[in-house]
């Protein structure tokens, strides 16, 4: 409905057709086919000579379902492929297109979201046996892509799990539409793929993760220490795991307690610390504040940048003798503006970098380093939310692409600004701007337009999740 709306103007059209016609070479025509949403385009290229425009062709969204029709009978099996990955391809291709001559092209009808119930149960019977890596199936083939199909209908999913292919076998245990008591047999499995494949279910039953968690095989326990499944009692047992990766997927899990977590801090793993507990959402002051005391310097640098650590910490990091930490805590949208203040007196570049880039630097400062040669410092000033008006609208004429790219992004950029950008004469810069999830209304509908077939896209794109959000929004008032 919105891109019938947009493309009202037969003198909007015309002119892109002329555009068009100036795109004479390969490269420009699969960009084109890639991003355009204009019918003339799209009918055009579905007949190029070249497999690869057809194919960008065939899996554009944009792309009419008469035209997926006639490409889903091209004589090049990558092009029928690219038909079922449209997320818009009619079901009645999907059908036609499963019981296709080609293996690929079944293959990819089996991954599809939209293949129907009847034709995924003729895909489970498929005789194709897939890709070969030095002798050994990877992908199960048809059968197995079926398998790992969510709409997978049940009774093709228990069959599948008992076929005679282990990767097969192993796709459907991974199936979080697979029956528990299908589930529970494959759980017991001599092959330790497949119960690592049950151990990763979001569906498994927490009693059969409970017994897996006691596997001797560490990549099963790890598996069950990153399920959303697994209960409290299992994943505070797994907090003590003698493999380190188990244990950082325990402290990287939001659903690990609190008092789980703050155990952890005592690890002597640096792994389980940096990448697990200091980037837990849910993880405590308490836990912050001993982790910002961590002798690791990149274990206090991942806690500076946690937002929720406290005050009394992050004033401690800000004097940590770590460059890393510093910037880190620069970056940090809880840092105390007094400290803030502190780090704009300091002769540190790449300090300065990470202060530009926060939503809660002063004015003052940014306007300092509005006159900095750096040009990282420069640009992450014109992305700033609280950069002064008078020099974002001096930035909208910077002959510096990169800076008005970095404009673009801002999040608080005023009107006028925004229609000036919209006339940039470099593609990139109107792109950002088309992507720019607060771009007003008003400019997305002139970006949809625009000369550009990526920026289009963007627009429209843009467009879209803000009809959605619209929708949503109506739905819950």
């Amino acid at each position: 409905m919105l891109y019938e709306k947009l493309m009202s103007d037969n003198k909007i059209i015309a002119h892109h057709k002329e555009l068009f016609k100036a795109k004479k070479n390969l490269e420009s025509r699969i960009e084109i086919a890639n991003y355009s949403t204009l019918p003339e385009e799209l009918e055009v290229l579905a007949n190029d000579k070249s497999k690869d425009v057809r194919y960008e062709i065939a899996i554009n969204p944009y792309t009419p379902a008469k035209l997926l029709e006639k490409l889903s009978g091209d004589r090049i099996a990558n092009v029928r492929e690219g038909v079922t990955r449209n997320t818009n391809v009619p079901i009645s291709l999907l059908d036609m297109l499963a019981i296709d001559k080609d293996a690929d092209v079944r293959a990819a009808t089996a991954k599809s979201s939209r293949t129907t119930a009847s034709a995924l149960k003729k895909l489970a019977v498929d005789q194709d046996y897939g890709v070969s890596l030095d002798g050994m199936r990877v992908d199960g083939g048809v059968r197995g892509l079926t398998a790992r199909n969510p709409n997978t209908p049940t009774s093709a999913l228990e069959k599948l799990a008992t076929d005679e292919e282990d990767c097969v076998r192993k796709q459907a245990a991974r199936n979080p539409s697979m029956p528990s008591l299908v589930l529970a047999k494959l759980s017991t499995d001599e092959s330790s793929n497949m119960r690592y494949a049950v151990a990763g279910n979001p569906n498994t039953p927490v009693h059969i993760l409970e017994k897996l968690s006691t596997d001797e095989n560490k990549n099963i326990r790890s598996n069950i220490a990153e399920n959303s499944n697994t209960s409290v009692h299992i994943l505070d047992k797994l907090s003590t795991d003698k493999d380190e990766s188990v244990r950082q997927a325990i402290a990287s899990n939001p659903n690990t307690p609190v008092l789980t977590l703050e155990k952890m801090v005592f690890d002597n793993d640096k792994n389980v610390k940096q990448y697990g507990l200091a980037e837990n959402p849910n993880i405590s002051a308490f836990a912050l504040e001993n982790l910002a005391a961590d002798e690791d310097e990149e274990v206090r640098s991942s806690t500076a940048r946690n937002p929720n650590t406290p005050t009394s910490a992050l004033e401690n990091l800000a004097a940590d003798e770590d460059e890393e930490v510093r910037s880190s805590t620069a970056i940090n949208p809880n840092t105390p503006i007094s400290i803030l203040e502190k780090f704009a007196l300091e002769e540190d570049n790449t300090l300065w970098q990470s202060l530009a880039n926060n939503p809660n630097t002063p004015i003052s400062i940014l306007e300092k380093f509005a006159l900095e040669e750096d040009i990282w410092i420069r640009r992450n000033t014109a992305g700033n939310p609280n950069t002064p008006v008078y020099l974002l609208e001096k930035w909208s004429s910077d002959e510096d692409e990169s800076m008005r790219i970095a404009l673009a992004q801002n999040s608080n950029l005023p009107i006028n600004i925004f229609e000036k950008l919209l006339l940039d004469e470099e593609q990139d810069v109107r792109f950002w701007l088309a992507i720019n999830p607060y771009t007003p209304l008003s400019i997305l509908k002139k970006l949809s337009i625009d000369k550009n077939a990526r920026v289009r896209s963007g627009a429209l794109e843009n467009l879209s999740k803000l009809e959605l959000a619209s929708k949503n929004l109506d739905n819950f008032n």
